[in-house]
């Protein structure tokens, strides 16, 4: 997310092109999504980065190439967090090899626009502080705390225009989500947990609707992915890890969407919502034992840290760390269990590119390097494809 300079792209080496065999059953197997619409290419861009260190670095990889390199877009300062002296944190975002990063200029705030094939960075001024971003085409949006608008990157002075603002207190538009031409807006820092609903890819993005999302006691919605469903409608998908009295965990959500509005009981609270009309998933530890309660799969809890929707399947991936990658039914129950699929390492995180699976993994001791793994299908199940190596172990793959 940061520097002029940085954006200025460097071959620095190729990646490792490895394919593994055949599955064991025998059947050929095939990227996940080879059939499918690209969108940007397969451009990924890949972002390491904890919350006390002051500088965050970044690369880039086109796996649509013939020869994948990755291409290393430097390190750049991350945003001091006001309110906890001593962390930072990041906001950035990325369309094929064109990506945004926040920036704070003393106090005040600038975007700043670079491509990972070269040329010169530019800088948008902007008046507030940064909370999301989301690239899609020449649109660019934006999370400016209690504010969401977009910034239209083909005008000839690219400026902020706001598209709706709230007036909770101690509120921010934190995640955004894209499924086509409609994208969600989520401003849940505390309760109560709210959304906008945008129509987006025409000249300018139009507001239809304006939602209330189930409570998350002493937690909040960390992932999210969006899926249409073919006949008008579509279906938001929220993660959210929480603490509460007698334990800890994370919930998975599946919120309906009909005619723009969000469909779920009126009194929903996740971690209350389980044997309910909407269904939640829930892996749960004790806090006395330290022992799990409910699991989906394995035999422990590890943090969930990425999700991404099969586009052939509609099957939901989540990387799990540790436990390797996740695999759920997207009509999931309240009772479901996944199938957990071995990556060779801790799994990251897990994206769509161009309608390929891509996975971070940091392999098994390898706390210097990690690897993005294109998936391949054989029969009914993934297994790892192609993989190539990172310069320095990463923590996300940026949206």
């Amino acid at each position: 997310m940061k520097g002029a300079a940085l954006l200025c792209a460097a071959l620095l080496s190729a990646c490792g092109g490895r394919k593994d065999g055949p599955a064991a059953s025998g059947q050929k197997e095939r990227e996940v999504g080879d059939d499918a619409e690209t969108d940007a290419g397969r451009w990924v861009l890949v972002e390491k980065h904890d919350d006390q260190a002051a500088r965050a670095s970044y690369v880039a990889i086109d796996l649509a190439a013939a020869r994948p390199a990755f291409l290393s877009l430097g390190d750049a300062p991350a945003l001091p967090q006001s309110s906890w002296q001593g962390h930072f944190r990041t906001v950035a975002a990325h369309d094929g090899a064109r990506w945004v990063r926040g920036e704070d200029k003393g106090g005040r705030y600038a975007l700043v626009i670079g491509d990972a094939r070269g040329g010169a960075a530019r800088t948008i001024d902007i008046e507030g502080e940064p909370t999301s971003l989301h690239m899609h085409g020449d649109a660019l949006y934006v999370g400016l705390g209690r504010r969401v608008g977009w910034i239209d990157l083909a005008a000839r002075q690219p400026a902020f225009r706001e598209l709706a603002a709230r007036e909770h207190e101690f509120k921010a538009y934190d995640l955004f989500v894209r499924a086509g031409d409609r994208l969600v807006a989520i401003d849940d820092v505390v309760m109560p947990m709210v959304a906008d609903w945008f129509a987006v890819g025409e000249k300018a993005p139009r507001r239809l609707a304006d939602w209330r999302l189930p409570g998350v006691i002493n937690g909040h919605y960390d992932l999210a992915a969006l899926q249409a469903d073919g006949a008008g409608g579509f279906t938001l998908y929220l993660i959210a890890p929480y603490g509460i009295m007698d334990g800890s965990g994370h919930d998975l959500v599946a919120l309906p969407v009909r005619g723009d509005k969000l469909v779920f009981q009126d009194d929903l609270v996740l971690q209350n919502g389980r044997g309910g009309p909407t269904p939640v998933l829930e892996e749960h530890v004790d806090r006395g034992s330290g022992k799990p309660v409910s699991l989906v799969a394995g035999s422990e809890v590890t943090d969930w840290t990425g999700l991404a929707i099969d586009p052939d399947s509609g099957r939901l991936l989540v990387a799990a760390g540790k436990r390797g990658l996740i695999v759920l039914p997207g009509d999931f129950t309240a009772q479901s269990k996944g199938q957990l699929v071995d990556l060779g390492g801790e799994c990251r995180d897990v994206a769509v590119r161009g309608g390929a699976l891509v996975a971070l993994v940091a392999p098994v001791g390898g706390d210097k390097t990690s690897e993005l793994v294109l998936l391949t299908r054989a029969g009914d199940g993934y297994a790892a494809g192609s993989r190539h190596t990172l310069p320095a172990a990463f923590d996300r793959i940026v949206d």
